[in-house]
């Protein structure tokens, strides 16, 4: 299957394939492998995610999302046969209600980010580890980081 089904709804730079795979891998503990996948999409929407995901279910595609690819837990890994969905440009902090003491972000954004808006809100985030400078907080959440 080809990154070509993406063309018609994302941008060039938001498809990465071929040779352009080469400088992407699936951990942090694995830079020295280049990732194996038909392509890497960095949708930068929901609506994007879901056109994404009606392609790849329409052409039997799966697929594996990658956020700040940290985990511990193996879900970020690939054989060549994958289309991988990046949330890195899914990073907005939409808003943070003081009041409610509720922030809603995007599953792309930075554990650090959230602490930093909290802080800046005068309220707190108490999900803290060593990872927060790059765990993205769809895959904290996902599974279950940090307890």
């Amino acid at each position: 299957m080809s990154f070509r089904l993406f063309e018609k709804i994302l941008e060039p730079s938001q498809i990465i394939s071929g040779e352009g795979l080469k400088t992407r891998y699936h951990h942090i503990w694995h830079m020295d492998q280049s990732l194996k996948a038909v392509c890497l999409l960095m949708p930068a929407s929901t609506e994007e995610v879901s056109s994404i995901l009606k392609i790849c279910y329409q052409n039997n595609l799966p697929v594996v999302v990658h956020g700040g690819l940290t985990n511990l837990v193996g879900s970020t890994e690939t054989n060549g046969n994958e289309v991988v969905i990046s949330t890195e440009r899914l990073n907005s902090i939409e808003e943070v209600d003081s009041s409610s003491r509720t922030m809603t972000v995007q599953s792309g954004v930075i554990l650090e980010h959230i602490h930093e808006a909290a802080t800046n809100a005068d309220l707190l985030f108490p999900l803290n580890f060593g990872a927060r400078g790059s765990a993205q907080i769809g895959g904290v959440i996902s599974t279950n980081a940090g307890g």
